[in-house]
């Protein structure tokens, strides 16, 4: 089972610039609302942040209240992602098209060792 909280609070971490969580100084938690209004309704205590998710749509919110206690609700969309391998691997394609290109040297080697192709330009 995916662990949405953790989740969360690593997006919330990034997000709000605070890469060091530490749980005594921030409360922080997962919620989930019925759409903006219910979010932008959603009390903080001041220094409070939360990462609110929509029930209905694939939208998430973070909403921060500062020390003076000012509020701010942000909306994002979610969706997933593929991840591309970049292990050092080849797709089938570029390996044909390099394949190609090594049978098209070879024969190219071989036509001008046995002087089929001639370097000099030709005479005018």
């Amino acid at each position: 089972m995916i662990d949405y909280n953790s989740i969360a609070q690593s997006l919330l971490a990034g997000m709000t610039g605070n890469n060091q969580v530490n749980t005594q100084q921030s409360k922080r938690s997962v919620i989930t609302v019925a759409g903006l209004s219910e979010a932008r309704g959603f009390n903080l205590s001041p220094g409070e942040s939360v990462v609110l998710v929509d029930a209905n749509e694939d939208i998430f919110y973070i909403k921060e209240c500062d020390e003076i206690g000012k509020a701010t609700t942000r909306s994002f969309k979610y969706e997933e992602v593929e991840i591309e391998e970049t292990g050092g691997t080849v797709s089938k394609k570029e390996f044909e098209k390099l394949t190609g290109d090594v049978k098209e040297l070879k024969t190219l080697v071989k036509e001008l060792s046995n002087g089929k192709h001639n370097s000099e330009k030709p005479t005018e």
